[in-house]
């Protein structure tokens, strides 16, 4: 299905568009809201107060060619953004910033003065630090006031290797409200709905759980953020009206409302769902007509009805190349050309955000938790992330962390590295299988360099199924191989290691992400150290210095007790020293051994020490071996004598 209907209004009410887009930005202070909503408050201009300067720009967006991730300065492209400067008395010069400034550079402000007013112009390089779509926007400045905003937008190219599993936390637990939908900042600060009590929340890198002040919500389903740092709310009722909240703390709406000849198929809309890309288009889903509609900066309106027809399409996703992926009981792929076609037939009705590989992260799918559906199948899950958790909503950050709304917990997948814990495990008997691997989340080819196995004698690393990760293996974006991982523990303890992969992850030579091994076995495990005593020559019929064997208790829970120690001869007498109760985990005892020969020969053997458990668990003895020569009191050196 093609889009239906592009609506474009005269141009006088464009330039109004553009005139009260550039107005709100000059009175940022009083009137912060981002482009979008000041592109619907052309009707109602006369209530914003006269500006003082006034910044309008040349064009509201700046849309860069993908480019490589790690890309020098001096290969970058640029491209300026201008600006027409008027309202000021004497000489201005407005300053520049990134509301990001993580993937692009800018130059100082240059202007050239025309009478009363001058166009300044601002040279933005584009250098992605990751793959996919990468927001900012250009800030031109009086001191603190914002005058003009000018979105950026482009590609990073690379691949992205992350670890799978990975590893599972809960930055917010036993909230008292739930936790719906998300998005993520470039910043890595997420922010998340909570329907139930009509509120939403951010969440720093660091920690820190807060309530935006924004109020009149009507059960919040959907939210979504642009490069100014502009949040966009579809709420659970009927209404024209998107709810927003700019980075300087000020809420607005937006009404989405087409003109003719568009005609609705009823008289109210219910906007249930949004996304906004890089350059300011918002796109929204209306349930009512079961249609998606985009809104362009510039005042034009797309619409697409919702073709092939799907039951209860309820989220849509936005990926680089703004194709659009409305989840339900279906799942359909609305391209950017408008092209429409049904990709999955089990659908995902909480969540369908895609990641730089196109990759759709599905809610409440068959496996538990978020599946991952690659492009080249969308039909078919390769791996379920979180799968305890029962999603009401999820969101991809684009490092490839992954955040799930989980009733009352915010659930966060972090894929940096990796972890496998074994729990426990009887001695001697191999565990299950866990997989673990690495999946690429970015646009280009990801190279597997190395992969190694750093543990003691308890784990074993064999061939994954069904891609296993073998060395210079290439792993398409969306794709994935694996490893299978195996405990044997040899006795009683704890056990760790690691399994590193090194690939060209972000288009480095040699990115290293490690997995952390563990796995444990509940009883005693003793060890003797020295392992052996060498008593030398003694004379016969006298007692040797006492030597000291250190029993240390490295198995798990339960402390250990010491019998009575066996002594492969009477010449060799081992007492429990100071091993006369119970010894818990880490902690040690000591033997104390004499030599005491009664025939001028060579003696050795083995001393075999009962071990018994507080708890249970397995209790194996701990031996170690004693040697030493009797001999005539001739021949005796003055080093092994008596004091």
């Amino acid at each position: 299905m093609i889009r239906k209907f592009r609506i474009l209004a005269a141009v006088a009410v464009a330039f109004s568009f553009q005139f009260s887009y550039a107005v709100a930005q000059t009175n940022a202070d009083n009137d912060g809201r981002g482009p979008q909503e000041s592109l619907q408050r052309n009707a109602r201009s006369s209530q914003i107060a006269p500006p003082g300067i006034v910044a309008i720009p040349a064009e509201l967006a700046l849309s860069f060619h993908a480019a490589a991730v790690g890309i020098s300065l001096t290969s970058s492209q640029k491209l300026s953004a201008s600006f027409d400067v008027s309202g000021y008395s004497g000489t201005f010069k407005p300053t520049a910033a990134l509301h990001y400034g993580h993937d692009y550079e800018i130059g100082p402000v240059s202007c050239v003065v025309s009478g009363s007013s001058e166009t300044c112009k601002v040279t933005v390089a584009f250098l992605p630090t990751l793959p996919g779509a990468r927001k900012d926007a250009l800030l031109l400045l009086d001191g603190t006031t914002t005058l003009a905003t000018v979105f950026l937008g482009g590609i990073g190219q690379a691949p992205l290797s992350l670890v799978q599993p990975g590893i599972v936390t809960s930055p917010v637990a036993n909230a008292d409200y739930y936790i719906y939908q998300s998005v993520v900042d470039e910043n890595g600060t997420v922010y998340f709905l909570s329907d139930n009590s009509n509120a939403v929340y951010s969440l720093t890198k660091a920690g820190v759980v807060t309530q935006l002040p924004i109020t009149g919500l009507s059960s919040p389903h959907a939210i979504a953020i642009d490069g100014a740092g502009t949040l966009y709310i579809a709420q659970n009722t009927y209404s024209e009206d998107i709810v927003t909240y700019t980075a300087a703390g000020v809420q607005g709406t937006i009404t989405v409302s087409p003109p003719p000849p568009y005609q609705p198929c009823s008289t109210v809309e219910y906007l249930y769902s949004v996304a906004v890309d890089q350059v300011g288009n918002l796109f929204t889903l209306d349930i009512e007509c079961n249609q998606i509609f985009e809104l362009e900066p510039n005042g034009t309106y797309v619409t697409n009805a919702i073709d092939p027809g799907m039951i209860q399409p309820s989220e849509i996703g936005l990926d680089a190349s703004d194709d659009v992926y409305i989840g339900g009981y279906d799942i359909n792929k609305l391209t950017a050309s408008g092209v429409q076609t049904q990709i999955n037939t089990v659908g995902a009705g909480d969540g369908v955000p895609p990641d730089a590989a196109e990759t759709i992260y599905a809610t409440r799918y068959p496996g538990g938790g978020v599946a991952e559906l690659p492009a080249s199948d969308y039909s078919s899950a390769i791996a379920n992330l979180d799968p305890t958790a029962s999603p009401l909503g999820d969101s991809v950050a684009s490092d490839g962390t992954v955040y799930v709304g989980n009733y009352y917990n915010l659930d966060k997948v972090d894929r940096s590295q990796g972890a496998i814990a074994f729990g426990e495990q009887f001695s001697g008997v191999t565990s299950s299988v866990e997989d673990v691997g690495i999946y690429n989340g970015g646009n280009k080819s990801l190279t597997l360099a190395d992969v190694t196995l750093v543990s003691g004698s308890a784990f074993a690393v064999k061939a994954g199924s069904p891609i296993t990760c073998s060395l210079g293996k290439v792993i398409a974006p969306g794709s994935y191989c694996n490893v299978a991982v195996t405990m044997t523990a040899p006795h009683a303890g704890t056990f760790s290691g690691t399994i590193t992969f090194t690939t060209n992850s972000l288009n480095t030579t040699a990115t290293a992400q490690t997995v952390a091994l563990s796995g444990f076995v509940y009883g005693v495990y003793a060890v003797a150290s020295p392992k052996s005593l060498a008593f030398g020559n003694q004379t016969l019929n006298t007692t040797s210095a006492t030597k000291y064997v250190t029993l240390t208790n490295d198995g798990d829970l339960y402390s250990a007790f010491f019998g009575t120690p066996v002594s492969p001869s009477p010449v060799f007498n081992v007492g429990l020293g100071t091993c006369t109760a119970y010894i818990p985990v880490g902690s040690s005892c000591q033997l104390a051994v004499t030599f005491t020969p009664t025939a001028a020969q060579t003696y050795s053997g083995t001393v075999t020490v009962p071990v018994s458990s507080s708890g249970g668990g397995t209790t194996p003895s701990v031996t170690f071996t004693v040697s030493g020569t009797g001999v005539a009191a001739a021949t005796i050196s003055s080093a092994n004598r008596m004091p």
